[in-house]
């Protein structure tokens, strides 16, 4: 029953997609003829993104490149700063909002405070006013995007998801795909996200395959390493935790969710919209709703994202419910695989892509001492 009402459901949906899908031809078509201009800048630019609607590791990945190279160059990450409630070009501060610049570009700011974030809807004003604000940017890297042609990157990163690749999916409404999959061929280095903790050499070779990369493409392997929970505030360790609770609003919940799964025997589970905007009510629903349960107890420990803390902490909480609140921040891991990028040779030749003629072009260019 299940089956047959899904193939309906495909065949009422397909004439959605096939919109879709001519309307993105066209899109691209207008860029490729000249009518709608794509801009060089002569500042190396680094985009970062992916083909697909949901969570497939930008961030992760953004953070490790920047704690890669911010010791040898003057970052800028910029993003849209989706569902922000502000307009224009911000650059972030110490006291910036989830609602003023998104979740994902505070999320960058803490975990890389020396570098500058900054959020605008046109990508190409958004480089033109951070290159005005600090002419000594020398790295810009876009997070999240991939779909947009307005800048000519000298880089392209594209992420697709293990379990999950582009090269499988179709595009909207049927499948998850924002843009066509033939776009892929425009990336130097695709990286495979979420690889499985114990994932056999036989797995990635498949990966690899299904991939058909071409001869100039790159791939990397990566996986997310899980930290140990800290607590919403101070940073405390999570200790002697027999049970907790998980609340999440990022986009693919499932991986997170196994993690927690493996470590923490899990009783409860409140899944929100990606991105959804935490209300104190949210949060103190959530432990009132247990209370009362035979397995749950006030003191049951609820852990989040990085992600879903940087908008819980802006909560008018009590200190009853945030010393109850513990943070699982994550990292991105590369796996080493003879035939793909290891760590070293991925940032090298992530450099080579970006500084190759930016170096001969501006002889006076000097990296950070």
């Amino acid at each position: 029953m299940k089956y047959i009402f899904y193939l309906i459901m495909k065949f009422l949906l397909y004439p959605l997609m096939i919109i879709f899908s001519i309307g993105i031809r066209l899109r691209h078509l207008l860029y490729d003829m000249g009518l709608l201009k794509s801009k060089s800048f002569d500042v190396p630019i680094l985009c970062v993104g992916n083909l697909r609607v949901g969570g497939t590791g930008k961030t992760p990945m953004v953070d490790f490149l920047v704690k890669h190279l911010e010791g040898e160059y003057n970052i800028a990450v910029l993003s849209r700063g989706y569902k922000r409630k502000s307009k224009g070009f911000k650059i972030l501060k110490d006291n910036s909002t989830t609602s003023e610049v998104g979740d994902e570009p505070l999320l960058q700011k803490l975990l890389n405070p020396n570098i500058m974030v900054a959020v605008c809807e046109s990508r190409c004003k958004g480089v033109k006013e951070i290159l005005r604000e600090n002419p000594e940017i020398n790295l810009i890297i876009l997070d999240d995007a991939m779909q947009h042609r307005a800048i000519n990157p000298k880089s392209t990163i594209l992420l697709t998801e293990y379990g999950n690749l582009y090269t499988f999916d179709k595009l909207m409404p049927i499948g998850t795909l924002r843009d066509l999959k033939e776009r892929a061929k425009k990336a130097d280095i695709v990286v495979i996200t979420k690889c499985p903790e114990k994932v056999k050499p036989i797995d990635l070779r498949l990966a690899m395959r299904d991939l058909s990369l071409k001869p100039y493409q790159q791939l990397l392997f990566t996986k997310i390493k899980t930290q140990e929970p800290c607590s919403l505030f101070d940073n405390t360790p999570l200790v002697e935790a027999d049970k907790v609770m998980i609340t999440t609003a990022i986009g693919m919940p499932e991986k997170f969710i196994d993690e927690v799964k493996r470590n923490y025997k899990v009783e409860d589970i409140h899944i929100f919209r990606d991105h959804h905007n935490y209300s104190s009510t949210d949060i103190k629903t959530i432990f009132e709703q247990n209370e009362d349960k035979d397995c749950l107890h006030w003191d049951t420990p609820l852990l989040c994202t990085a992600k879903d803390a940087v908008k819980i902490k802006e909560l008018n909480l009590g200190e009853d419910i945030t010393r109850r609140i513990y943070v699982v921040n994550i990292s991105l891991e590369v796996i080493d695989y003879p035939q793909a990028l290891n760590e070293i040779n991925f940032i090298n030749t992530v450099k080579n892509k970006l500084y190759g003629e930016y170096r001969r072009n501006r002889k006076s260019h000097k990296p950070k001492n």
